[in-house]
């Protein structure tokens, strides 16, 4: 999966929600869980956003895989989160990452 940029703009004060969908070529990516020996393979997903690519301080988002063949990834970021961030530009950055667990 290559990386894209997206405006993003969350209004102070209002709750904001994003879906993507995230795809390879022309194919919905499949986050679905899959067990083979004993483990089960799954997928997760965060975000946060900072002022700057050195600043020290990072805000989180919540970041969550359907957990289905579709695709979607939700990003949540409620009104009272991050109360302390100061209105701004700031950039953001999402990780899709996967995982091992026993079944």
């Amino acid at each position: 999966m290559a990386a894209a940029r997206y405006d993003i703009t969350i209004d102070q004060g209002s709750d904001f929600s994003l879906q993507l969908t995230v795809k390879e070529g022309t194919t919905v990516y499949n986050f679905s869980p899959d067990a083979t020996s004993g483990y089960e393979k799954a997928w997760g997903a965060r975000a946060s956003y900072r002022k700057t690519l050195e600043a020290g301080t990072a805000y989180n988002l919540s970041a969550q895989v359907s957990g289905q063949n579709d695709g979607i990834i939700t990003i949540d970021h409620i009104r009272n989160d991050n109360l302390d961030a100061a209105a701004g530009t700031y950039l953001y950055d999402l990780e899709i990452y996967q995982y091992f667990h026993r079944s």
